[in-house]
């Protein structure tokens, strides 16, 4: 079964972000990574999901500088994101537990709830590890 990634744009309060996560780690899709980015301003934010999900594996926080706009930290994450397919989302929305397995993609269609991706060029290794760009 393909690996998918769940990107997350984690730009409003906290509360809707772990809304979504708890959401999306309740799929029953057994291949898939959640990679959440959002900006170094809600520093509470890498707190929070620290705190709530301790020992989630497939589960990644990217921060960026400050000033980096919403599609900044999506392509971001994209890049550090490893499934062969990737789904994006904003933080307040919430998935039914079969959203992946509803929309999963065939070798003769694709939905436009995925996108298929390129080999990524860099990952994170560890889970739910914080990692800072650098601005550009």
């Amino acid at each position: 079964m393909d690996l998918v990634s769940l990107i997350v744009l984690a730009d409003g309060d906290d509360a809707e972000l772990i809304r979504t996560l708890d959401s999306l780690l309740a799929q029953d899709y057994p291949q898939l990574e959640i990679v959440a980015a959002g900006r170094l301003e809600n520093t509470s934010t890498a707190a929070s999901l620290f705190e709530r999900y301790p020992d989630v594996q497939n589960l990644r926080y990217l921060a960026l500088p400050a000033a980096s706009r919403p599609g900044v930290c999506l392509n971001a994450a994209a890049q550090l994101a490893q499934g062969d397919y990737a789904a994006f989302l904003r933080a307040g929305a919430t998935a039914s537990p079969v959203f992946l397995l509803s929309t999963k993609p065939t070798a003769r269609s694709m939905t436009l709830s995925l996108v298929a991706r390129p080999p990524p060029r860099c990952m994170l290794t560890s889970p739910l590890r914080s990692a800072a760009m650098p601005a550009t």
